[in-house]
C-alpha cells in the first residue's frame, strides 16, 4: 500500500532571515512530522524574503505556483500540505486568507499546521470548533502583520524627520562617494573628484556612453567591484540630487519594482560635490539628448534580439545609429572601452538573415538530447538514494538525542544532516522539473518556431511594435542564443545550428554587404544589404546563392 504524500511549503518575510534559525526550525518540524505520520514528503516549497501580508508569496512566489498546480490537478488529492502554522500561508486579510485556505481543502488537500499538530480538511472545517480556530489564527497573523506594518512607516517617517531636522546621519546607505561617521559624512576625496569629472564631461556635451568610456579608457576605477564604469553608473550618479547635498527618500511601492520617490527631497543632509548651477546644467544637457533622439529608440523596439544576441567576449550586442541612421550592431564592452575590438555590423542585414533562416529550423533536442535525459535521470537517482541514507542517519541521530546521549557534536551533525535533506530536496525539485523540460522541448518548440514563422513579413516590416516584443519573447522561450565573433564576421544561433558569415564589398558610402547562412555545413540563402526588391522569396527558396531580399522595407528605427 503506498504511503500518504506531503509537500512543505516554508516561507519567511526578510531576506535576512536566511541566515537565522527560521528555516531549519520549519525544514526540521516538517520533516518530523512527516515521518511521525508516516508521509511520502515528496516536494519542498520556498518562498525566501516574500510578504505574507501584502500577498507577494501569491502574486509571484512559490506558493502561487503551487496553488495553480493544485488547481490545475496537477497535485493528487489526499497530499498533505506541511505549513509550521497558518500564518505561513497568508497574513493577508481575514477574508482573503479564508478563501486561499477553503479554495485548497475544497481540492483535496489536506492542511497539517506543525506547531500545534493540528489537520484541516475539508470536511473537519466544517465543525465550528476547527472553523473557529482557523478564524482566529487568520486574524490575529492579520492583525500582528498589519500592525507591524504601521510601526514600521511610523518609524520611517520618524527617521525621515529626524533626518530633516538635524541633518545628521540616518540609517541608509550613504552614496559611494561619502563614508558615515559618528555625527556626520566623510568625504572620500578621489571619488568626489571623479563624481565633478563626470559632471563636467555631461556639460560639455558628452552621453552617458561617451563618459564611461572615456573614464574606462584613461583607467579610472568605478566604486564598488566592477571590472569597469557602466552606462548605468555614470546615468545614476548625474541623475542624483546626492551631488548637491539632497537625500530623495525611495520606497518600493505595492511590493514590487524600481523604488520610486517617496515625499520631498531632504535638502543639505550630505556634502556638496558639484553646484546646484552644474547640477542643472548636467540635467539640461541629458534632456537636450534625449529630445534630440539621442540613445536607445525603446518605443518602437528597434532592438529585435533584446537579451539573447551576445558578443564573443560575453557582452550585450546593442544597435545604435549611424549619422545617416542606419542602425549597426556594437558590442558593449567595445563601445564602454572595456577591452573588446570596437567593430561594428549592419544591424538590419544580420535580423533579416536570422529572422528567415528561423523559417528553416527545426525542433532540435538541446537540453533534452539522450546524454542529457540520462545525466538528469542518473542524478535524480543519486539525490534519492542520498536522501534515503540521509534520513535514515536523521532518525538514528535523533533516536540518540531522545535517549538522552545527547551532545553538542552530535547536535552539529543533525543540524548538518537537516540542512544537507533540504538542499537535497531543493536539487530534487529543479533536476525532476530539468527533466521534465528536457524530455518534451521538441514539442514545445515546434509551436513556437511556427508562430516565429508566421510572424516574418510582419517583424521584418518593422512598424508593428508589439508583433516584434511578441517575436523577441518568443527567441527568449527557446533559449535562442546568438553569438557573434566581430572579428570574424560569424554569428552562431544555437539552439538550430544555423551559422551567418557576414561579408562586404565597396568602399565608404557604396558598401555593400551580405550574409550567407548556412544550417550545419549546408548553405541555405544569401542575404544582402542594402536591400532591393527585385528577388522573390521562392526564389530564394529554389535558389541558395539567390537573395531574400523582396521584403517589406524596414522602417529605421
Amino acid at each position: 500500500m503506498s504511503r500518504q504524500k506531503a509537500i512543505s511549503y516554508q516561507r519567511f518575510s526578510k531576506q535576512e532571515q536566511i541566515h537565522g534559525d527560521s528555516l531549519r526550525r520549519q525544514s526540521t518540524a516538517a520533516q518530523s512530522y512527516a515521518a511521525e505520520h508516516d508521509l511520502e514528503l515528496i516536494d519542498v516549497y520556498l518562498d525566501k524574503g516574500r510578504s505574507g501580508y501584502h500577498g507577494h508569496h501569491v502574486e509571484y512566489g512559490e506558493l502561487g505556483a503551487l496553488v495553480k498546480m493544485v488547481e490545475a490537478g496537477e497535485i493528487e488529492q489526499g497530499t498533505v500540505l506541511l505549513v509550521e502554522s497558518l500564518d505561513r500561508l497568508s497574513r493577508q486579510k481575514v477574508t482573503t486568507a479564508l478563501q486561499q485556505f477553503l479554495s485548497l481543502l475544497n481540492a483535496g488537500i489536506e492542511i497539517a499546521t506543525l506547531m500545534d499538530g493540528k489537520r484541516y480538511t475539508a470536511d473537519s472545517v466544517n465543525d465550528l470548533p476547527d472553523l473557529m480556530m482557523s478564524l482566529l489564527v487568520m486574524a490575529r497573523a492579520h492583525e500582528e502583520s498589519a500592525a507591524k506594518s504601521v510601526r514600521s512607516k511610523a518609524n520611517w517617517e520618524r527617521q525621515r524627520q529626524e533626518a530633516k531636522e538635524s541633518g545628521k546621519p540616518v540609517k541608509w546607505t550613504p552614496p559611494a562617494w561619502l563614508k558615515r561617521t559618528e555625527d556626520s559624512y566623510e568625504v572620500i576625496e578621489d571619488r568626489a573628484s571623479v563624481v565633478k569629472e563626470i559632471f563636467k564631461l555631461c556639460i560639455e556635451g558628452h552621453g552617458y556612453y561617451s563618459i564611461a568610456t572615456d573614464l574606462n579608457q584613461r583607467g579610472i576605477k568605478p566604486f564598488g567591484r566592477a571590472q569597469g564604469w557602466a552606462v548605468a553608473s555614470v546615468r545614476k550618479i548625474i541623475t542624483s540630487r546626492a551631488p548637491i547635498g539632497e537625500l530623495q527618500p525611495r520606497r518600493v511601492i505595492g511590493g514590487k519594482g524600481a523604488a520610486k520617490p517617496d515625499g520631498d527631497p531632504i535638502p543639505n543632509l550630505f556634502p556638496r560635490i558639484v553646484s546646484d548651477a552644474d547640477w542643472h546644467e548636467a540635467q539640461k544637457a541629458v534632456g537636450k539628448r534625449k529630445l534630440g533622439g539621442g540613445g536607445k529608440s525603446g518605443n518602437n523596439f528597434a532592438n529585435l534580439f533584446q537579451g539573447v544576441f551576445h558578443c564573443s567576449c560575453g557582452a550585450t550586442m546593442q544597435v545604435n545609429k549611424k549619422p545617416s541612421g542606419r542602425p549597426y550592431c556594437v558590442c558593449y564592452n567595445a563601445k564602454t572601452g572595456q577591452g573588446c575590438k570596437h567593430l561594428t555590423h549592419p544591424y538590419h542585414l544580420i535580423e533579416q538573415a536570422v529572422v528567415i533562416a528561423l523559417t528553416k529550423a527545426q525542433p532540435v533536442q538541446t537540453k533534452g538530447n539522450d546524454d542529457r535525459v540520462s545525466v538528469i535521470k542518473e542524478a535524480v537517482r543519486q539525490l534519492e538514494a542520498e536522501q534515503v541514507e540521509n534520513q535514515s542517519k536523521i532518525e538514528n541521530a535523533l533516536n540518540f538525542i531522545l535517549s538522552g546521549n545527547s551532545s553538542p557534536a552530535v547536535q552539529k551533525k543533525m543540524e548538518e544532516l537537516e540542512a544537507r535533506s533540504l538542499e537535497i530536496e531543493v536539487e530534487l525539485k529543479q533536476s525532476r522539473n530539468d527533466l521534465s523540460d528536457a524530455m518534451r522541448e521538441p514539442e514545445s518548440q515546434k509551436g513556437v518556431l511556427e508562430q516565429l514563422a508566421d510572424a516574418t513579413q510582419s517583424v521584418l516590416a518593422g512598424d508593428d511594435v508589439n508583433i516584434r516584443r511578441k517575436y523577441n519573447a518568443w527567441l527568449r522561450a527557446l533559449d535562442l542564443n546568438m553569438v557573434i565573433d566581430t572579428e570574424a564576421g560569424v554569428v552562431d544561433v544555437a539552439p538550430f545550428g544555423l551559422r551567418l558569415e557576414l561579408s562586404s564589398t565597396g568602399k565608404a558610402k557604396g558598401k555593400k554587404y551580405a550574409a550567407d547562412v548556412f544550417l550545419g555545413e549546408e548553405k541555405q540563402f544569401t542575404s544582402r544589404y542594402p536591400f532591393n526588391t527585385k528577388a522573390s522569396l521562392q526564389q530564394a527558396d529554389d535558389d541558395p546563392d539567390s537573395s531574400w531580399d523582396n521584403l517589406p522595407s524596414h522602417t529605421a528605427p
